[in-house]
């Protein structure tokens, strides 16, 4: 038996992560937006996560889109946040929006020492 997995990256000593948010307009395929999710929020809120996108399908409309990753958070979908829905609440708001829907995604940025002390980002 042989098991295949990708290692996650080795944290740096000194860096740091700052969060990015980008609003993405994703069409519809097959009812369809090309990615999983995962999370949601849950009654006991040690199990409460963050609604993640875990894999982004090959040739569907968000690879094409090219801007959404796995690891990404979904924030909200057409205005609406899913900060506190749960997993089938956030599959609902996906399904039940329009053939085109403006999503926020928020994404980890990391940042290398003080190279830039000055600059804000």
């Amino acid at each position: 038996l042989e098991v295949e997995y990708e290692l996650p990256p080795v944290s740096v000593q000194g860096s740091s992560v700052i969060f990015r948010t980008v609003e993405v307009t994703l069409h519809k395929e097959g009812n369809t937006f090309g990615f999983v999710i995962r999370g949601g929020a849950h009654d006991d809120r040690n199990k409460s996560r963050p609604v993640v996108i875990t894999c982004v399908r090959p040739g569907g409309p968000a690879d094409r889109e090219g801007t959404i990753k796995p690891g990404d958070r979904l924030l909200s979908v057409d205005g609406i946040r899913l900060l506190g829905t749960t997993h089938a609440e956030a599959m609902s708001i996906l399904k039940q929006c329009g053939q085109e829907a403006a999503l926020l995604i928020e994404y980890d940025v990391s940042v290398m020492g003080e190279s830039c002390p000055n600059q804000r980002l």
